[in-house]
């Protein structure tokens, strides 16, 4: 049977069963307009199998459209041959949510307490409670620091355990003292809960922007979980 492509009227030559029941895509091979060729009429000398222009004019098909278009991936050779249609969809607009990344200072046993306004001085050692059975502080050392952008104090030593075996790790008490009074104190406890016999675990403790004034530092062993901390 003839279809004509419903833009340029080309014929060309197809059987019945190359339509089928529900019709099949069919692109011109004169102007490569792609459309949709249904139900014909039947033609009892179809001739050929693939198809070709014809120079004599046909009747015309008797159901046709358009449909949109479509990008082949392989041309036309022959009634037959394979041919791939994709359509090409236009890629859809994607919103990707900024995910907002947290950055976290690890500082290893080291708690920071917030006080203001900033000192402008580092406070000195007055003391410190050396021992506390057979466990003892050395290397107490302090500094002045800067934690994202803030000055601080920062108090560094060890707890060192002079016994023969293995011991539990106390808390460091660490306070801020102003002509002898106590204005402010806070509990620094190691993530390390046990120490062996004749070891020592480091500690760091800094505290940020603390109170004008406190000029000296004591330090000393504490239960852990002590509640007596704070401003006085």
């Amino acid at each position: 049977m003839t279809i004509r492509c419903p833009k340029c009227k080309t014929p060309s030559l197809l059987s019945p069963e190359e339509v089928g029941e529900v019709g099949r895509l069919e692109r011109c091979p004169n102007c490569q307009t792609t459309w949709l060729a249904r139900h014909f009429a039947a033609n009892a000398d179809f001739g050929r199998r693939d198809r070709r222009p014809m120079t004599r004019r046909e009747s015309p098909i008797i159901d046709g459209e358009f449909v949109p278009p479509i990008r082949f991936t392989s041309g036309f050779h022959g009634q037959g041959a394979a041919r791939t249609a994709s359509v090409r969809v236009p890629p859809a607009a994607r919103r990707y949510g900024f995910v907002a990344a947290a950055t976290a200072l690890v500082l290893t046993l080291i708690a920071i307490v917030l006080l203001t306004p900033a000192v402008s001085a580092l406070p000195r050692f007055v003391g410190f409670v050396t021992e506390r059975g057979s466990v003892a502080l050395e290397a107490v050392s302090s500094k002045t620091v800067t934690l994202r952008g803030t000055e601080a104090i920062l108090v560094e030593g060890q707890i060192v355990n002079r016994s023969g075996q293995d011991l539990d790790v106390p808390a460091v008490r660490i306070a801020l003292k102003e002509d002898g009074s106590e204005v402010y104190s806070w509990l620094m406890e190691p993530t390390v809960q046990r120490v062996r016999a004749g070891e020592t675990v480091g500690f760091r403790s800094a505290m940020a922007s603390p109170r004008p004034g406190a000029s000296q530092i004591a330090l000393s062993l504490a239960d852990r979980g002590d509640a007596g901390t704070g401003a006085r």
